[in-house]
């Protein structure tokens, strides 16, 4: 008769075994109650609470399993009352949501489960009194209320992440020392000065992600010396424009900005920038001026993109200012241009360039963008008129003959002005060694690297690819 085989798990000390359960998903880690006395309330130290309502979904345009909200709330409720961490390194709660657009409009109150407020608010505040660093809070209810204030003076959070539909309370003293990744996520931003008071209140903040709606009203202000990476988008779609954005960040490296066009900027120095994707949209009043003022204060940008609507802006600005205001972009290698039509690429593009002297790679993102053929009158002036000053100029822009290693179409149509443009490039980059081409339709893509393959170029290393992925 053989011996039973010992539960050796079983007889590890409680240490090891919470070190284990801390491996697997929150649900298998409660579960293992069952197994036996030992296993009981292991579970119950330990220090990463995760809770996530998913595929739970009241929405009423694709509801699913709605039935199961009330269990998921009786489950977070017991898994806290038998808590007995009294440090809570991560808590993550996530319920509420799953809807197929993120936008204010999108879905209405009825779409999200009815929470009460007191049950709300102790999830909300159990993990404040255990010393939590990592907080991570997505929540969407059908009645908002506040935000626990006390959420912004817990002296030991580190990462905060905040998406929810329920309103900021943010007390006038603001208490968070060892912050440095702040994640905010509203339906719509406040008018008042919360926003602001609370990331210059951050001493330690390094990344800030905001997204969601801001009404034109109010500024957007940004203050903090301590700041390396910032990431903006407004989703608020309206024919206004913001009142005035003020960033104050003089150590920011990283800038992500999706907004719409504002009345006016106040930046202070971005000496320390190395990367920046911009985005201005047409709203009412677009400004030429504002989109060219917002572009000069990246002069010290290592990378640069600058999309669709933005290019537009700049488009419309005369060539003679064009060349007056641009800074030189000393530090800058690669760029990366959005498309909106047609519109003097070669004012543009040769603008740009002649102020990157050490510009290493170009990508237009959405190609040359205008569509005809020969039998389009239109499409045919256009295109001549817009080809001349690629095969006539002389002007040589210095990167070109130093520096320039990488010139990438994307969306190309192989058109007679994406011809022009590359042929340019060919010709006059001594240096370049890379040519990508990646035509938009399946169609055209034989005859594009045939024709390409063989132009002549100043560069005898450069390689040409031309694709359609």
């Amino acid at each position: 008769m053989k011996t039973p085989k010992k539960d050796r798990i079983s007889y590890l000390p409680d240490e090891l075994l919470i070190h284990i359960l801390s491996f697997l998903p929150m649900k298998e880690a409660v579960a293992t109650s069952a197994l036996s006395k030992r296993w009981k309330k292991t579970y119950t130290w330990l220090s990463r609470l995760e809770f996530d309502a998913f595929p739970i979904c009241h929405c009423q345009k694709r509801p699913y399993l709605i039935d199961s909200y009330h269990a998921f709330e009786m489950y977070v409720d017991n898994v806290l009352k038998a808590s007995q961490s009294q440090k809570i390194t991560t808590f993550r709660l996530h319920f509420g949501g799953y809807c197929e657009i993120r936008y204010p409009s999108s879905c209405n109150r009825v779409c999200f489960p009815d929470m009460e407020p007191m049950r709300l608010n102790a999830w909300l505040t159990f993990p404040l009194a255990r010393a939590v660093r990592e907080l991570d809070i997505y929540a969407r209810v059908r009645t908002p209320g506040n935000l626990p204030s006390t959420i912004f003076v817990c002296g030991t959070l580190e990462l905060l992440k905040l998406d929810v539909n329920l309103d900021l309370d943010v007390p006038l003293s603001v208490r968070l020392p060892n912050l440095k990744e702040f994640n905010l996520s509203l339906i719509f931003f406040p008018f008042d000065d919360s926003v602001a008071r609370l990331v210059s209140s951050c001493p330690s903040l390094q990344r800030l992600d905001l997204y969601g709606a801001w009404l034109p009203e109010a500024p957007l202000v940004i203050s903090s010396p301590s700041l390396h990476r910032l990431a903006i988008e407004n989703v608020l779609e309206y024919d206004g424009r913001m009142c005035k954005v003020e960033f104050n960040v003089p150590n920011l490296e990283y800038l992500d900005h999706f907004d719409t066009c504002p009345r006016s900027y106040s930046i202070a120095h971005l000496n320390a920038l190395v990367e920046a994707d911009i985005e201005l949209v047409e709203g009412c009043g677009f400004d030429s001026r504002v989109v060219l003022g917002f572009v000069c204060l990246m002069s010290n940008v290592q990378h640069l993109s600058l999309r669709y609507w933005l290019v537009l802006g700049l488009h419309y600005v005369d060539a003679s200012e064009l060349n007056r205001m641009l800074p030189v972009f000393r530090n800058l290698k690669s760029l990366r241009l959005g498309c909106c039509g047609y519109y003097d690429w070669n004012k543009l593009l040769m603008g740009l360039l002649n102020c990157a002297p050490f510009l290493e790679e170009l990508t237009l993102t959405q190609g040359i963008r205008y569509v005809g053929d020969e039998t389009d009158d239109a499409y045919m002036m256009v295109s001549d008129r817009d080809c001349q000053p690629w095969r006539r100029t002389q002007t040589v822009p210095s990167c070109l003959g130093s520096h320039f290693k990488k010139f990438v179409i994307m969306e190309c149509y192989h058109s007679e002005l994406d011809r022009e443009i590359i042929k340019y490039f060919m010709r006059n980059s001594l240096v370049l060694e890379e040519l990508v081409v990646v035509v938009c339709h399946p169609s055209v893509t034989q005859a594009a690297r045939t024709y390409y393959e063989e132009l002549p170029r100043a560069s005898i290393t450069c390689s040409v690819t031309v694709t359609d992925k």
